[in-house]
């Protein structure tokens, strides 16, 4: 009756070895996603254009607020202006996605597949009531963390099918000053 006990032993420690080893694997591919999402995480506060006259000085062009006990991120484009946008940046399945709530009516999601040096750009992942051979969406967007303090953002639109250089939008924002 003793001899089934070791062989019992010896599968439940392969199975639980087994269960640590797929886990490590599910750990390492979100290391990757860990890193682009704490670089969004990083940008929380008040950005202006950096284009503008008065720079940083100017009026809040875009704001990054942490929420969800730290999984989520909200950015606003515009706030407090007609044109204003709602984007939020989470982690999905080991990778970092995005639902973006356009002025056009439509929430196109996107996912990265990492950081690629300073860059994290995001492709179309879906969109609930979006037609992409018809409808017009913003089907990327690539943020280039220039520095800390500095970013651009390169959102393209789609319409019928294909891009629309009419629908691009090119973002540089430095953080606010206070």
């Amino acid at each position: 009756m003793n001899a089934p006990l070791p062989r019992l032993a010896a599968l439940a420690l392969a199975a639980t070895l087994g269960a640590c080893a797929s886990a490590s694997v599910t750990h390492a591919k979100s290391l990757e996603a860990d890193a682009a999402f704490a670089r969004i995480v990083s940008l929380q506060g008040d950005w202006a254009n950096a284009d503008a006259p008065d720079g940083a000085g100017g009026p809040v062009a875009a704001n990054y607020r942490v929420t969800a006990g730290g999984s989520a991120v909200i950015e606003t484009l515009f706030p407090g202006q007609p044109q204003e946008m709602v984007t939020v940046y989470y982690e999905d399945g080991g990778k970092v996605a995005l639902t973006h709530y356009c002025m056009l009516a439509n929430q196109p999601r996107m996912r990265a597949e990492g950081l690629q040096g300073n860059v994290l750009a995001f492709d179309y992942a879906g969109g609930d009531g979006i037609d992409v051979a018809h409808d017009m969406h913003m089907h990327s967007v690539a943020i280039t963390f220039v520095s800390p303090d500095e970013l651009k953002a390169d959102w393209q639109g789609w319409v019928d099918g294909k891009p629309a250089p009419e629908h691009e939008g090119q973002f540089h924002l430095v953080r606010k000053k206070a």
